[in-house]
């Protein structure tokens, strides 16, 4: 394990090396422009248009409009609603394309003191669903934090990722299956499906579909719901797209210090508190 573990640093390491050489050399060729840069407007980019020219704006995701400054030479620090392999860890993942160091915390307040303290560069966290509608949670720490601290955070981003419910399980006979683990609103929102198909299983609300996953791998009669990418950890899908409702769709927001300069393709967010009679 010490073995492994000493070259997976060591490649990290080459990772960001290339990573920061790639930049120089695309901030070279670039240099006499002036104007504000769109991933799609740089042929010297690949599919993977996250790396930043610094001084100069660039958009994440492609066509999004997002206007913000990023050290060219330093992968972003990310903070989300962890831990790894939940639909947050994904969101942040294609939002910056896979450039990203991504650091899961427990809970959205704490994914926010990171940004406030200058610990991670930016937030990502889940505002509203199409199902389950508003996330309350982070616009209340969004206020809290405008009323209360000096390092006022802003939302300078979003993200929309389709939501794909899938059933895994060590055991690839859905028969065997007698309790079902997830988050309560990834089994609210399978809830036909799971009638359906595993009438006999219980179900049981975890904090994460993470934790969910790691239930399943300790005992075969135990599936979880959550993201395809469960499968990592050893898992079989036994069912994808499993969700009661095909257009299930969660808007992340990306949430950081700095205020983006207008780009001509941006939308206004505000939240207001009344005040109590």
């Amino acid at each position: 394990m010490k073995d492994s573990r000493r070259e997976l640093a060591d490649l990290d390491q080459e990772i960001k090396a290339l990573v920061k050489r790639r930049a120089v050399i695309v901030e070279k060729a670039l240099s006499s422009t002036d104007k504000v840069l769109m991933p799609r407007d740089i042929a010297l980019l690949t599919s993977h248009e996250t790396l930043v020219l610094e001084g100069k704006r660039y958009a994440i995701p492609p066509g999004g409009g997002l206007g913000i400054h990023v050290d060219c030479g330093r992968i972003p620090r990310v903070a989300y609603l962890g831990p790894p392999k939940t639909y947050s860890h994904r969101a942040a993942l294609e939002l910056f394309q896979g450039v990203v160091d991504g650091q899961p915390q427990p809970t959205m307040r704490e994914a926010l003191l990171q940004v406030e303290r200058g610990k991670c560069d930016f937030a990502v966290l889940p505002a509203q669903n199409s199902v389950d509608g508003i996330i309350d949670a982070v616009i209340d720490l969004l206020i809290e934090n405008h009323s209360t601290h000096v390092e006022r955070l802003s939302v300078i981003g979003e993200y929309y990722l389709r939501v794909q419910h899938c059933l895994l399980a060590l055991s690839s006979d859905l028969s065997n299956i007698r309790e079902i683990a997830s988050r309560d609103t990834a089994l609210r929102q399978c809830h036909s499906w799971l009638d359906r198909n595993c009438r006999d299983a219980s179900r049981r609300p975890v904090e994460s579909t993470a934790l969910a996953a790691s239930l399943a791998l300790q005992d075969s009669t135990v599936a979880a719901v959550g993201d395809s990418t469960l499968a990592e950890f050893g898992l079989q899908i036994l069912a994808q797209d499993i969700g009661d409702l095909r257009q299930n769709i969660t808007q992340f927001f990306l949430i950081g210090r700095e205020i983006c300069t207008p780009t001509g393709n941006d939308r206004t967010f505000f939240a207001v508190r009344a005040p109590r009679a």
